[in-house]
């Protein structure tokens, strides 16, 4: 999660003044000097899009994108504690409302998804081609769950058929919890990034191909402090490696150090 807590993804952003005030007060509070250094880059508290007048309409600030209008729901925000701000879902109404976070959806369904409704969207998919002549797809969808809570989903085939779909934690159930897969070698990493104010956490799981399936041979993990040079990376080799099958994120995440 970027400085101010807030993504800058393609939709509608809403948030009433009151709320802002409460949180940048937050954030000035923590950050007194009105700059965070996030991964060696230095971020100004408020950022542009917040001071820029145009974003401000009847005390509310409202940002919106070319692709927000595809979407199907919006977020917007409630409250403000700490640092972090709460969102309420909102399906979107005939007439125009201001709004603050919505992330574009397209209607797909996700093929065995219990917890992901319908509307949906494949966010990143990657091909692993073995010597044997198979194939895996991973794939990570985002959406909304029916009780309107944003989760993304991991979904892994092999040669077409579905063989895992694991279900990743909310940024409610594990703060600011966001993930993505890249490629790598005979197989991919699935990063994560999570925590807030003084500590923030990365967890890189990498898994490969071995006889015809996927294991999680190794975790890296980083201990971020924002606003000083510290960094704590901790590699851990799996032993014995873990099937794709049998892996639990939230256990490595609930473990964090």
């Amino acid at each position: 999660m970027r400085p101010c807590n807030v993504r800058m993804t393609n939709n509608l952003r809403y948030i009433h003044r009151n709320i802002y005030n409460d949180f940048l007060d937050s954030q000035l509070s923590q950050y007194p000097k009105g700059t965070v250094k996030y991964y060696g880059k230095k971020y100004t508290i408020p950022a542009s899009v917040f001071t820029d007048k145009t974003n401000w309409q009847r005390g509310s600030f409202s940002y919106s994108w070319s692709n927000a209008s595809k979407s199907l729901y919006n977020l917007k925000a409630t409250g403000t504690a700490g640092h972090s701000i709460f969102w309420r879902t909102e399906k979107k109404m005939k007439y125009v409302i201001i709004l603050i976070t919505l992330i574009t959806f397209s209607t797909q369904k996700v093929k065995g998804n219990e917890c992901i409704s319908q509307i949906c969207d494949v966010e990143s998919s990657i091909i692993i081609r073995t010597q044997e002549k198979e194939y895996f797809v991973v794939q990570l969808f985002r959406g909304f769950t029916k009780e309107g809570e944003f989760v993304k989903k991991l979904l892994i085939s092999k040669n077409r058929k579905d063989i895992v779909s694991i279900v990743l934690p909310s940024s409610e159930e594990v703060k600011n919890f966001d993930a993505n897969i890249k490629k790598y070698r005979t197989g991919f990493i699935l990063e994560t990034l999570y925590g807030g104010g003084e500590n923030f956490y990365t967890r890189s799981f990498y898994f490969k191909c071995i006889k015809g399936n996927l294991f999680l041979y190794q975790i890296v993990g980083t201990h971020i402090i924002p606003n000083s040079d510290k960094k704590l990376v901790n590699t851990k080799n799996i032993r014995p490696q873990i099937n794709v099958r049998n892996f639990n994120i939230q256990y490595y995440l609930e473990n964090t150090p």
